[in-house]
């Protein structure tokens, strides 16, 4: 019998390996689901219904951002309570461009931000969330978006 940290890694490396949370659970066995089950793990649903509205969606990446800030680098950083953690490619893009909720709050995606820089950002994409999605499409992990034009 599994344990519930070892068929969760399973189910992660299912998922990076398929780029899909749902693709991911379901090619689990049933053991390693009655596992996860039986821990109160959420089943992920289909990807389609990611998108059926914006204030889903940005709970699912808000849980998803919350389990991945433990793999930011902090030690650089003071945190006062004006700090945010920052979407690089913002979350209204990702909705908007039907990207995985597990990419927008990729640990690759999170960077801190004062309030103020937060603010000033915006949904906008910047130079660093270009690249990024630029990374994405390349690596096969998102299809090309033809309207990827970074703010100056």
């Amino acid at each position: 019998m599994f344990t519930y940290e070892e068929s969760l890694e399973l189910y992660k490396l299912q998922s990076d390996r398929r780029n899909s949370m749902y693709l991911g659970y379901n090619e689990l066995s049933d053991e390693v689901k009655m596992v996860l089950s039986d821990n109160g793990f959420e089943i992920p649903v289909e990807e389609e219904s990611y998108f059926s509205s914006r204030t889903h969606y940005r709970s699912i990446v808000d849980r998803l951002t919350n389990a991945n800030c433990n793999h930011l680098d902090l030690s650089n950083r003071r945190f006062s309570g004006g700090d945010h953690v920052d979407h690089i490619v913002s979350v209204l893009y990702c909705f908007k461009n039907k990207i995985d909720p597990s990419l927008c709050a990729s640990s690759e995606n999170l960077q801190i931000l004062t309030e103020q820089e937060n603010f000033n950002k915006g949904s906008a994409i910047n130079q660093k969330g270009a690249e990024i999605v630029e990374r994405w499409i390349r690596e096969g992990k998102i299809k090309g978006y033809p309207h990827i034009k970074p703010r100056k």
